[in-house]
């Protein structure tokens, strides 16, 4: 009796030792994860203030299982956040996982591809420019760090095509002075640079591309070559109309969005509510127009927008007739002619302003 006693105690001593070795390995990964946890966090808020240039403006704090956010050293709702920042916390937290689970003395080391999908959007000048240097430093250590790794950026903004080319040109430059140095720099960072014109992707220079210019001539071009082609019952004629009426909404409305930025540097609604604004434009025209253009503003492929819309492409202007996309774009002409026409006259070569003047008959 007192040997099967014995051996009872035996296997209940070795089941509570495997219970405590379990337990020990269970609490060992629990201190790996919240020291990951911790670096993570740091990391996260050390590039939130290199975007912000501030250590208070936006900052993530540990909660009970998540996160928290403070700005300006007060706690808030993630529903109290912009849009913009939103993404930054997004684009921050991003870079801050893809060395996760990696030796710091290995971070960057394994190939990467990194696809940024329109990375600068909903940002004010400064913090735009704050997203950039920190882009600018994680792509060259994702570029330098190994030959096989990739970056894929997409933007539907001309300024920041502009700008993301000279981020590669830069980490090229700064590859070559390593080189020269002596220093392991890997070999030439090699960039190419496309634009999607009439559903194609087309070669695009980083010298001459000037985005905004050539759009703008483009609105100009297929509102004065428009035909309004109608039958006897004053309907659209089924014509098979150029291609470019399955792109001139976007078109338009990149339009209005960099013409917004440039001569106001407010977004494309925002030129809408601003009445300083809307006073410089002829009085007769002021209401409709007012009313007529705001469609541009919900045709929008920019992903700053709060909703995700399930259809691919999706521009409400594309879905309506030729003979209004071109009435759309002769009042788009009139609409930023109201508001400065020495900068239409100055882009567009073949400007008729007595052209334009009969269009905005329509906006009477």
């Amino acid at each position: 009796a007192w040997r099967n006693r014995l051996d009872h105690y035996q296997e209940f001593v070795i089941i509570v030792a495997l219970d405590l070795k379990i337990e020990e390995k269970n609490i060992a990964q629990i201190k790996v994860q919240l020291a990951e946890q911790k670096v993570a966090l740091d990391q996260i808020n050390d590039s939130l203030a290199h975007v912000f240039m501030a250590r208070n403006r936006l900052k993530l704090i540990e909660g009970d299982n998540c996160y928290r956010v403070q700005s300006h050293g007060e706690s808030i709702t993630t529903s109290q956040l912009s849009v913009g920042e939103r993404n930054a916390i997004s684009l921050c937290y991003f870079f801050s996982r893809i060395n996760a689970n990696v030796r710091a003395d290995q971070a960057y080391q394994r190939p990467i591809f990194v696809v940024l999908d329109d990375p600068i959007s909903s940002f004010d000048f400064e913090n735009k420019i704050g997203i950039l240097s920190l882009l600018r430093e994680e792509l060259e250590k994702i570029l330098l760090s190994n030959p096989e790794s990739k970056v894929l950026v997409m933007t539907h903004d001309a300024e920041m095509f502009q700008h993301f080319a000279k981020i590669y040109s830069d980490i090229e430059d700064r590859r070559g002075s390593l080189a020269k140095s002596g220093k392991s720099a890997g070999p030439k960072i090699i960039s190419h640079h496309y634009q999607l014109i009439s559903g194609k992707l087309t070669e695009a220079g980083t010298k001459s591309f000037n985005d905004y210019a050539q759009q703008l001539k483009a609105v100009y071009n297929y509102a004065v070559s428009g035909n309004q082609v109608t039958g006897e019952d004053n309907r659209d004629l089924e014509i098979d109309y150029a291609q470019e009426d399955l792109f001139i909404g976007n078109t338009m409305r990149r339009v209005l969005e960099a013409f917004s930025t440039f001569c106001f540097r407010c977004s494309i609604s925002a030129i809408f509510n601003d009445q300083d604004i809307l006073n410089n434009i002829q009085a007769e025209h002021r209401d409709f127009l007012g009313t007529f253009m705001y469609r541009l503003v919900f045709n929008s492929e920019s992903h700053s927008e709060e909703s995700i819309r399930s259809q691919p492409d999706s521009n409400s202007v594309d879905f309506i007739s030729h003979s209004e996309l071109v009435k759309t774009a002769r009042l788009l002409v009139v609409f930023m002619n109201d508001l400065n026409s020495l900068h239409l006259r100055k882009i567009i070569p073949n400007f008729d302003s007595e052209v334009v003047k009969v269009w905005g008959q329509m906006a009477v």
